[in-house]
């Protein structure tokens, strides 16, 4: 699952995803100059559709990297002057120390792109496959 190869147009799917909001507000904006002839209603009406139809667009082309995502949800909190940790603040810790440790050797030329992906996929493979429940219960509102 985590050695799978993305394709150029899944790699540029979540920078467009990223960028649509500011990228679609100012041509947004354009579209209102250019639209100003034909009313007030009718040029709102058609940049707010366009921009919806951008974050519908955005969602269809992350889909299917959303399905194949790992999350890991962690929180720290200090209460009464006591460290708190909810979540597996443990696989945190260890999948961070293995990333960090692999870029290090990786730019020190320790590590070759092959074993890089391997390594990387091992520790992707480790995180859990299933939305906690707290975020499941968030994507459905």
């Amino acid at each position: 699952m985590g050695t799978e190869v993305l394709t150029l147009s899944l790699r540029l799917a979540p920078l467009f995803a990223h960028t649509w909001p500011v990228a679609g507000a100012v041509l947004s904006l354009f579209g209102l100059v250019f639209l100003s002839d034909a009313g007030p209603v009718l040029s709102m009406a058609t940049v707010l559709v366009a921009y919806v139809v951008g974050f519908a667009i955005a969602a269809r082309l992350t889909r299917g990297l959303r399905s194949r995502s790992r999350s890991l949800t962690v929180a720290s909190e200090y209460v009464g002057g006591e460290l708190r940790e909810f979540g597996d603040v443990h696989l945190l810790r260890v999948s961070t120390c293995l990333l960090m440790d692999l870029e290090a050797r990786r730019k020190a030329g320790l590590v070759g792109p092959v074993a890089y992906e391997a390594e990387w996929a091992q520790v992707y493979d480790a995180l859990p496959a299933e939305i906690a429940p707290t975020l499941r219960a968030a994507s459905r509102r």
